[in-house]
């Protein structure tokens, strides 16, 4: 059982399982800009705001 699960709903969660639901966050953030990074078509099918967070920031500041 994770140990969020153990909590309560209005208890205080503990700074390590927050820590560690974050990391996560940011692996599976990363994981998703490498798959679009490396299949552009899944990046165009994914919209408008996918292509602009992944087009280089000189494009981004000239527009």
């Amino acid at each position: 059982m994770l140990e969020t699960e153990r909590h309560a709903p209005g208890h205080p969660i503990s700074q390590e399982v927050m820590v560690a639901v974050l990391e996560r966050c940011d692996q599976t953030r990363e994981f998703m800009v490498q798959m679009w990074l490396q299949n552009p078509e899944l990046a165009r099918q994914a919209g408008a705001r996918i292509a602009e967070l992944l087009s280089p920031l000189s494009q981004k500041s000239a527009t």
